[in-house]
């Protein structure tokens, strides 16, 4: 494994580290990724939350924002309201994003997508030890020596079960040679997670080829999705 890719995985611990720390806080729920740093060249953990009103995205950031010492803002468009704030931490960028459709009388159903989790009580507190696991899980999954991933912490089941999940995704190259390189580097990577979490990749091409690994590793359910340029 090249220097770079050791960095991002030590950029990437102390990312879980700081993150276990704040859920030890009594604070509300957020989705949480913790990126690979491979378009930043900075590991980025980002909490967010989509609510359909946008009083419960500023409930679930507002306190996160005065814990972490953030400003933060928000912009409207006419179709979402969105809310920010960024910083960086240990030499990890640290973001917090929010946003509410601005939903008009009898415009239809809001999705699913928009449900937010538990803001107080047993219930977020039951999310954020759930968290706390996945994190501990992650933590030692980083000591394999494994290809780099992005994260995806969610903040509420999947099917009844609490899933770590992991992604790779490679964007569109200019010529059909640096295509070919990145299917193959990303192709490798999910290939070496399978190998280790002893699960066949199951794949589809659509436009770009996806894949789909899932297992489990110490009890604790893992996905891993991967696309990359046909």
């Amino acid at each position: 494994m090249d220097r770079e890719f050791r960095e991002a995985l030590v950029h990437q611990a102390r990312a879980v580290r700081l993150l276990a720390g704040f859920l030890q806080d009594d604070l509300p729920p957020l989705h949480w990724t913790i990126g690979d740093g491979a378009s930043t060249h900075q590991v980025e953990l980002t909490g967010f939350i989509l609510a359909p009103r946008a009083r419960r995205v500023r409930a679930h950031l507002m306190p996160w924002a005065g814990h972490l010492g953030l400003s933060l803002s928000s912009e409207r468009t006419p179709r979402v309201v969105e809310f920010s704030a960024s910083s960086g931490r240990d030499g990890i960028g640290l973001a917090l994003f929010g946003a509410a459709p601005r939903w008009r009388s009898g415009f239809g159903r809001r999705p699913a997508a928009w449900t937010p989790p538990p803001l107080t009580g047993d219930a977020a507190e039951e999310t954020r030890h759930a968290q706390a696991r996945l994190l501990a899980t992650l933590g030692e999954l980083a000591e394999n020596d494994l290809p780099v991933l992005s994260w995806h912490v969610p903040d509420r089941t999947e099917e009844g079960r609490w899933r770590l999940v992991g992604e790779i995704s490679e964007t569109g190259p200019d010529s059909r040679a640096d295509v070919d390189e990145a299917g193959s580097v990303a192709r490798e990577a999910v290939h070496r997670w399978g190998r280790f979490l002893e699960a066949d990749p199951m794949e589809e091409r659509l436009g770009r080829t996806y894949v789909r690994i899932r297992s489990s590793w110490k009890g604790t359910d893992i996905v891993i999705d991967a696309d990359w340029p046909s």
